[in-house]
């Protein structure tokens, strides 16, 4: 299961930035360990993983298997997937 819980606020261009890419996907077929991606406000972590996301759907992976969660989302703060 690939597990992306991803804040954005606007729909934008995805530009495939490989330095990063290059480096994640020898992992993407890594299921006993959990990947992070971390860096500063605004850099392009949730775009790297819509990215990622997309090459996923690409390598044909089941669309049961990646879960999408937008924690900008009221409601999913509401339901205690974000704890304050």
């Amino acid at each position: 299961m690939y597990f992306f819980a991803i804040c954005y606020n606007v729909a934008m261009k995805l530009y495939k930035i490989e330095k990063y890419l290059n480096k994640i996907r020898a992992f993407y077929d890594d299921t006993d360990i959990i990947k992070v991606i971390t860096g500063i406000r605004r850099c392009g972590k949730s775009s790297l993983m819509e990215t990622i996301m997309e090459e996923l759907r690409e390598k044909k992976v089941s669309s049961k298997n990646i879960c999408f969660i937008d924690l900008d989302r009221y409601v999913n703060k509401m339901d205690g997937v974000v704890k304050p």
